[in-house]
């Protein structure tokens, strides 16, 4: 995928939106920051996590040689957390959070 074929942050905010969520409820990064979080704590590999959020690797050494994409382990990694969502709305084991005193 090339940039011109990239959807930008603001046009799934303004979908957010529309469906009736404030900006102070939901963001579009939001879902990243908990997308990611979620990919971390089940055991997915970091260079996997961060090559599916298009983030650069800083290491300018590594980023010189290492031009791995992972395709075939990020397509099992996206279907195991669409999985998981499946199993949300399906009524899977949700934690409820306890109340603060």
């Amino acid at each position: 995928m090339n940039n011109s074929n990239m959807l930008s942050e603001n046009t799934l905010n303004t979908a957010l939106r529309r469906l009736g969520y404030t900006k102070e409820q939901l963001c579009y990064h939001g879902f990243r920051g908990t997308c990611t979080t979620l990919l971390y704590e089940t055991g997915w590999p970091k260079d996997m996590v961060e090559r599916q959020l298009a983030h650069v690797q800083t290491n300018q050494v590594r980023a010189a040689y290492d031009h791995a994409q992972y395709i075939e382990q990020r397509t099992r990694m996206m279907q195991s957390f669409a999985d998981y969502l499946d199993s949300l709305r399906d009524g899977g084991s949700v934690i409820p959070f306890k109340k603060r005193a």
